[in-house]
């Protein structure tokens, strides 16, 4: 995944060059695969694994450089001026699937002035290869790489009765995306509609019909959190990947939606002008919350790094990093996971917490600690081991004597496979059993297939 270095000091000084950026992050878990010059710019290429998203964006990038140089990270300006129109004057939103969609931001612009973006709102997107289209789109891909929340603007003109629903597909149902290809859409595929008919694939991609162009006057702000179960599914069905999905599959941040929708009408405002409305339509389903948390215990901690971390040093780094700390005495804290971290940090249903046990596992928060330390600063040692080495059995003393007194004797011996070819037992007609040997479902090859029901094929074969 590529990133701007330049974009990167927008919210961050780490008063040190690229290749020291480069060198701590690797050491922080985000291996940088190397770095390209581009103009007076570097882009560098991480590894960011699938179960961080929140670094998939700049602003989460920096966070880890704030942390790693112990500089502060300045967050991007998402305040505007508001007129005296509500926007529930001319929008609605209702979520009908809030299992699939537990949160929906729209906000709304009136009379912008579509266009082209400035130079350098271009060279940060054509910098990652991105396409320039209009300043409306660019803003939301510049936002999806800046913040790691994708937006989407509609043409509020286009949407019947000003509607928002978000809704399963209806059997039949078909949807023009912006790639200008017809999708068939299922009741298993989330769906963004009007009052009458289906505008967005949720989370994955918007419709053709209601996208914006140079006609548009006025626009409502998408800014959403989706399952990502239910996008990836989706996307998957529809052979459709993008950006978006990308993020949303892995767990973007729930909370971050109405921030996001501050900063893409910040921008419209500054880029395309018009007027924004007062306040958000922020449709949310109460039942869910993404709150998680756990102990971290330092004495633990040393013990399991094997080497000294201080108690300062885990409030810095984890404060840093947007973990909340509270003190439960000296060297213990409750530790409150921040939304960005949620699906990173939720235990698997496959490995359920047992009772008293909090909600996240502390060899987590450990880790977070460690890498920040530096896994290369965690010394090499194996373990103490004191008093002498467990005893043996009687049966196996016995059968290590007698293995002993075959190697005198010149016997050698040989470990072989449980399986071999199906037709090894062949080689050896007189060995030959009823009924076939049991083969295996996935053989390492073909010369592995069957389960052995004799030692002899794989002794000659030693021997020879």
């Amino acid at each position: 995944m590529l990133f701007s270095f330049d974009w990167l000091c927008r919210y961050v000084d780490p008063e040190a060059d690229v290749s020291a950026v480069a060198e701590r992050l690797t050491a922080a878990g985000l291996a940088v695969e190397g770095m390209e010059r581009r103009g007076d710019d570097f882009l560098l290429d991480v590894d960011v694994t699938t179960n961080r998203p929140d670094c998939m964006n700049h602003l989460g990038l920096a966070r880890e450089v704030s942390v790693a140089f112990d500089k502060p990270l300045e967050l991007p300006e998402a305040q505007s001026p508001e007129s005296a129109k509500p926007t529930s004057d001319v929008a609605v939103v209702e979520l009908e699937d809030a299992s699939g969609c537990p949160r929906y931001v729209a906000r709304v612009v009136e009379g912008v002035k579509v266009g082209p973006s400035p130079d350098w709102l271009v060279a940060h997107l054509e910098g990652l290869g991105m396409r320039s289209i209009n300043n409306i789109v660019d803003i939301s891909n510049f936002v999806l790489w800046e913040l790691g929340q994708p937006t989407h603007a509609f043409d509020l003109d286009k949407l019947a009765e000003g509607r928002i629903v978000v809704r399963r597909g209806l059997g039949g149902e078909t949807l023009v995306t912006l790639d200008g290809e017809r999708r068939e859409l299922d009741p298993e595929m989330l769906v963004i509609a009007d009052a009458e008919r289906a505008v967005a694939v949720a989370g994955v991609m918007g419709g053709l019909d209601s996208e914006v162009t140079s006609e548009t006057v006025d626009i409502l702000v998408e800014s959403a959190h989706f399952d990502p179960a239910r996008v990836r599914e989706t996307a998957k069905r529809l052979g459709l990947h993008t950006d978006a999905s990308h993020r949303f599959e892995r767990g973007a941040d729930p909370e971050i939606c109405r921030r996001a929708a501050d900063r893409v009408v910040a921008l419209v405002l500054e880029l395309a002008g018009g007027e924004l409305l007062q306040g958000a339509i922020d449709a949310r389903n109460d039942e869910l919350t993404w709150e998680l948390s756990g102990g971290l215990d330092l004495d633990r901690l040393v013990r399991f790094a094997g080497t000294e971390i201080t108690g300062d040093q885990v409030e810095g780094w984890m404060t840093g990093l947007g973990f909340d700390l509270h003190s439960e005495g000296t060297g213990r804290w409750q530790v409150k996971v921040p939304t960005w971290r949620y699906y990173d940090f939720k235990p698997l249903p496959s490995q359920p917490a047992g009772e008293g046990q909090p909600e996240v596992w502390e060899a987590d928060l450990f880790e977070e600690v460690l890498r920040l330390h530096g896994f290369d600063d965690i010394p090499s040692q194996l373990p103490l081991l004191e008093g002498p080495d467990a005893g043996t059995s009687e049966g196996h003393q016995r059968r290590e004597q007698i293995r002993w007194h075959l190697a005198a004797c010149g016997f050698v011996e040989a470990i072989t496979y449980s399986f071999h070819g199906a037709e090894s037992e062949d080689a050896f007609p007189v060995l030959a059993r009823d009924g076939e040997p049991l083969k295996l479902s996935n053989p390492l090859s073909e010369l592995y297939s069957v389960m052995r029901r004799t030692v002899l094929p794989g002794l000659v074969g030693a021997a020879a």
